[in-house]
């Protein structure tokens, strides 16, 4: 008899085994292994979403992304203003000449 491994029906009786590789419940999709059982994509360590990272994961992506694409290009551009203020005031002494 195959049953359900991880995820929202673990344990719960599958359909009999060899007739659908691949097969949904609760929302999760399983798939057939060789042993007989359906195993989810959270059990079997593929996929991606909630159910695998749970909900602080897409939280801490946008804070990632919020740095990679707005704080990085910010910080870049004031260190350039800051690197040309100093070569400019340096050019003008006349000691650096």
């Amino acid at each position: 008899m195959a049953v359900y491994v991880g995820g929202p029906c673990d344990g719960q009786a599958a359909p009999a085994s060899g007739i659908y590789a691949r097969v949904s419940c609760g929302g999760v999709d399983y798939t057939l292994h060789e042993d007989g059982n359906y195993y989810s994509a959270a059990a079997t360590g593929g996929g991606v979403g909630v159910q695998v990272l749970g909900t602080h994961a897409p939280k801490g992506w946008h804070d990632l992304q919020v740095s990679v694409n707005r704080r990085l290009p910010t910080s870049l551009q004031h260190a350039r203003r800051v690197t040309r203020a100093t070569l400019r005031t340096l050019s003008r002494k006349r000691r650096v000449r």
